[in-house]
């Protein structure tokens, strides 16, 4: 993830980030100036409005999005540990939630916070009192956090994008093969009475603890690509910035890593097996579906019928909402980081692609959890509107049979008839 820090936009470093120690002439003298060109970042473009729409983009409307993500996912997690679904199911989408919420509290420190401190300051009249505060008092320095928090946040990255191909993937065994699925958790509640309720807590939550290894192991080198440095400004005093390691300096692995490795095991790789997943379970449900509604015709159970077919009509929803949401909020960024790297630095493209991707986070759990929800709670008001209606037809039915009998006076004389026959036998 490329940082978002603009060395431009600090004020007078006499306020902040100033060693006092460092103004020997000795020491100054073999620092390099904040203009030279091996600097990371050379500032936002002169034009004004493209700096303003980019503190607009990453402070204000991206705090927004962190903090309903925040909520969203809160409420998620919640929701799940009440539900009575599937066990493995709740875990997987409690670690996808899970990753979402610390990709949205990093990303908040990695860049996010000192952009929005740069918009309170810039549109609240006050002369850099927050940047005072939060760099001054607080001593936050978030060219250290941006360091340190760079590998982390692509850690969070990947780890998410594979916790919901993994949620996609129970989702599809669950429909295809709904016995063994159900089997195997069940056998898993079978075996807890034998073992340790640690090592049966082990047994459910090792797929999400191996993906989320394997995504900490693959995105490590995102951990040595910045480093924080110090150089002299126009005025003499030490500024600390954030400068570039040989490591991403070097071509291949900007080529082999950057723009090959990484956008496939984040973006095109997973999107590529999110959608044959999606194809498979909407394919199976209609299989299933299809001979489950030859079935309940022929018995007569229309209102089942129409029930079942309101679900796949939701399952189709939530699948193509899901597919669309990922091409758009993950798969987009990714091409746009491409395109920085081959051009250089284009601060929109990276403000765009950072706050896509913190959307995508912001509402993995929610399309899961609150929006089928939605679907079902409007599912099941449907099935009652029907069953409704089925009783009101019913009692007409009825009503008119009665009213039929009612109005027929040789049924009723040939029923006198037969109970007086009845009685006469008994009788005798």
């Amino acid at each position: 993830m490329i940082f978002l820090i603009f060395p431009s936009y600090f004020p007078e470093p006499e306020n902040i980030f100033v060693n006092e120690g460092m103004n020997n002439l000795n020491i100054e003298s073999s620092l390099p100036s904040c203009n030279d060109d091996h600097t990371i970042y050379t500032g936002i473009l002169n034009d004004e409005d493209n700096r303003s729409l980019s503190t607009w983009i990453q402070g204000p409307i991206s705090i927004m999005i962190l903090t309903l993500g925040l909520i969203g996912n809160i409420h998620s997690i919640k929701v799940v540990f009440k539900s009575t679904i599937n066990t493995s199911t709740t875990i997987s989408l409690i670690a996808l939630a899970l990753w979402d919420v610390v990709l949205l509290i990093i990303s908040f420190f990695h860049h996010n916070l000192y952009t929005f401190i740069l918009w309170l300051d810039e549109y609240s009249n006050n002369e850099d009192i927050f940047q005072n505060w939060v760099f001054g008092k607080l001593q936050f320095n978030p060219f250290l956090a941006a360091c340190i928090l760079n590998g982390l946040l692509a850690c969070a990255h990947m780890a998410s994008t594979w916790m919901l191909i993994y949620v996609t993937a129970q989702r599809f065994f669950a429909v295809s093969r709904p016995l063994s699925f159900i089997s195997h958790d069940s056998m898993l509640l079978k075996k807890k009475r034998r073992t340790s309720y640690v090592k049966s807590s082990i047994v459910k939550i090792r797929i999400p603890c191996l993906l989320s290894v394997i995504s900490a192991i693959i995105s490590l080198p995102c951990s040595f690509e910045y480093y924080v440095g110090e150089c002299l400004n126009s005025t003499g005093y030490v500024n600390k910035v954030v400068k570039s390691s040989s490591l991403i300096e070097n071509r291949n692995y900007i080529i082999f890593y950057r723009s090959m490795l990484l956008p496939i095991l984040q973006s095109f790789g997973p999107i590529t097996i999110i959608s044959i997943l999606t194809y498979k379970t909407i394919a199976s449900l209609k299989i299933m579906m299809h001979r489950r509604a030859l079935i309940l015709l022929q018995q007569g159970r229309n209102s089942i019928f129409f029930s079942d077919k309101d679900k796949t009509k939701s399952l189709q929803l939530i699948s193509a909402l899901l597919l669309g949401k990922f091409v758009l909020l993950r798969c987009f960024p990714t091409f746009l980081e491409i395109v920085k790297l081959i051009h250089g630095q284009k601060f929109i493209l990276t403000d765009v692609a950072d706050l896509l991707t913190i959307l995508n986070s912001a509402t993995n759990c929610f399309v899961f959890v609150v929006i089928k929800a939605v679907f079902e709670t409007r599912r099941l008001k449907k099935a009652r509107e029907r069953q409704r209606e089925m009783v009101v037809n019913t009692a007409v039915q009825m009503l008119q049979i009665s009213r039929f009998i009612a109005s027929d006076k040789s049924l009723l004389l040939d029923c006198d008839h037969e109970d007086v026959q009845t009685t006469s036998t008994n009788l005798t």
